[in-house]
């Protein structure tokens, strides 16, 4: 009689939207990361450090959600308003703000009828 320990483990079942919304994350943390380290060394101010950091804060925070961990959720809400923040500051467009934070929305909304699975 063979037991298995992973008999009452339930892997959680992602829907296409947010299987989509998860890569999204990432791809999009992974371009802001790479248009952070791409600008010059003088241009180096505190909201580019931010900036960069909450790029890769991003691309971590997706990769928790794909693994189910409800920290990559925290982290992800938080570097998306610490983006909008350097946004509104740097252009002070409150359009601007809405436009980068308005992804992190959705994919939020994506999420929510899955955040029940998340450890």
């Amino acid at each position: 009689m063979s037991t298995s320990h992973h008999s009452n483990h339930h892997t959680p079942h992602r829907s296409k939207p947010q299987t989509a919304a998860l890569i999204y994350v990432v791809i999009h943390g992974f371009i802001f990361w790479a248009i952070a380290r791409s600008m010059s060394v003088d241009d180096t101010t505190l909201a580019l450090v931010l900036f960069g950091l909450s790029s890769l804060a991003s691309v971590i925070a997706g990769i928790a959600m794909w693994f189910w961990q409800r920290w990559g959720v925290h982290l992800y809400v938080i570097s998306g308003l610490v983006l909008g923040g350097v946004v509104l500051l740097k252009t002070v467009s409150i359009y601007m703000m809405f436009g980068v934070m308005l992804p992190m929305v959705i994919v939020v909304y994506i999420l929510k009828p899955a955040l029940k699975n998340f450890k």
